[in-house]
């Protein structure tokens, strides 16, 4: 039963890389809420708090329906994160970078910060599933190029 559970487990990851579906939630909705919280903090609310904040907005920002604002997500990760100290913002930070970078197509770049991100947290599940969807992706393709397949 064990076996018939992983192979089951295993052929609904493949057929989810086939169909493109794409797990992750949309945040859409809530990307002006975030903006606007931001702007209506006072000046000397502490520099955590602030980041906190800045994480959920770029976790909504990579979550985004719309890809101008995965890159705008992308790149305020990019410019955050050479600041964060807490490990856990760190881990975050790494991670919501794989998720912005996957869904904009850059694989590679997901996968660099996935291993960062399991340098920090090695269970991290979300983050090792990720890696696995990844990973099965670039097999499932690289065996629809090969010739004994065709």
């Amino acid at each position: 039963m064990d076996l018939q559970r992983k192979v089951g487990r295993f052929a609904g990851r493949v057929a989810a890389v086939f169909t493109r579906e794409d797990q992750f939630p949309y945040y859409d909705a809530i990307i002006h809420d975030y903006k606007e919280d931001l702007e209506k903090y006072p000046m000397h609310t502490p520099k955590e708090v602030m980041k906190d904040c800045v994480l959920k907005l770029c976790r909504a920002f990579v979550h985004s329906k719309d890809m101008k604002d995965v890159k705008e997500g992308i790149q305020t990760l990019q410019d955050v994160h050479k600041g964060v100290v807490s490990p856990l913002q760190l881990r975050e930070t790494l991670y919501l970078l794989a998720v912005g970078y996957y869904r904009d197509g850059d694989y590679t770049s997901s996968l660099s910060y996935l291993d960062l991100c399991l340098e920090i947290a090695p269970h991290f599940n979300q983050a090792l599933t990720h890696e696995e969807k990844i990973r099965i992706g670039s097999l499932v393709s690289h065996w629809g190029r090969s010739p004994i397949l065709s």
